[in-house]
């Protein structure tokens, strides 16, 4: 699937190379506000899921040695993004863009798993953010005398990523229960594919598809704490990705 969208974004940008005719004709600077939704929702639901898998097998088994008989169905939350980006245009047909992207789950993803006769039992729930500064360049074509407009661009990405998790339950009548929060960074590879119209003035509408690829692996160490308040502490490998791809719509002022 990775694939097929990197080769939709190729194949739009090899186009913008080769087209002819009267380019996009703003030069200068413009701001994008936007707001989209995860596409492949599941690249994070997947990546806390396994982290919560983990941290529930850890706490039954290596803490107080209680089995478990299930993971109950976990329930997934979505996740939801917005940007402000600033574009600059030059030479009549490339731009150059920045600005700060942010997405979000709605709610948290939430995950369970119990011993026999449901006597023992854990909840994690986890909440994720991310937050990117990309610096792409990038190609415009227009259509139709320039009322609308057929762009795509590359480049690196600054990305930040956020997890704070919930946990509590009962194993072997003590009361467990942990709150922490994670964070990692690093430079990652962001893409982005769309078209604007004109709608009035100096304003049109946006949609656009963008494209992450970041991830990275971080050992962290759990806070679990008993109702005594005696704390165990477990390490755990967390995955923190960005969003892979979201669809964004809004709106564009040419400054």
């Amino acid at each position: 699937m990775e694939t097929v969208r990197l080769s939709i974004f190729a194949l739009i940008f090899f186009f913008s190379l080769i087209s002819s005719g009267n380019l996009y004709a703003d030069i200068g600077l413009s701001m994008q506000v936007m707001g989209g939704y995860i596409i492949d929702n599941e690249s994070v639901e997947s990546q806390l899921r396994r982290n919560s898998d983990i941290s529930l097998l850890s706490t039954f088994v290596a803490e107080v040695g209680a089995p478990y008989d299930r993971f109950a169905p976990s329930k997934n939350s979505k996740v939801v993004d917005a940007s402000v980006t600033f574009d600059y245009m030059f030479l009549k047909k490339f731009f150059v863009r920045s600005g700060i992207e942010y997405a979000q789950s709605v709610e948290d993803f939430e995950h369970y798993a119990e011993s026999s006769g449901a006597v023992d039992y854990y909840e994690i729930r986890h909440s994720y953010k991310h937050i990117g500064i990309p610096l792409i360049l990038g190609i415009n074509v227009p259509v139709e005398k320039g009322r609308h407009n057929i762009y795509a661009g590359a480049g690196p990405c600054y990305n930040m990523v956020f997890l704070e998790r919930e946990g509590k339950g009962n194993l072997t009548g003590i009361e467990f229960h942990d709150s922490e929060s994670f964070d990692a960074d690093g430079i990652g590879f962001a893409a982005v594919a769309g078209v604007n119209s004109h709608l009035y003035d100096n304003f049109s509408l946006v949609i656009e598809l963008v494209y992450h690829d970041f991830s990275k692996k971080k050992e962290v160490e759990v806070e679990i704490i008993d109702e005594v308040d005696v704390s165990y502490y477990r390490p755990q490998t967390y995955l923190f990705a960005a969003p892979k791809t979201s669809i964004r719509l809004g709106v564009r002022y040419s400054i």
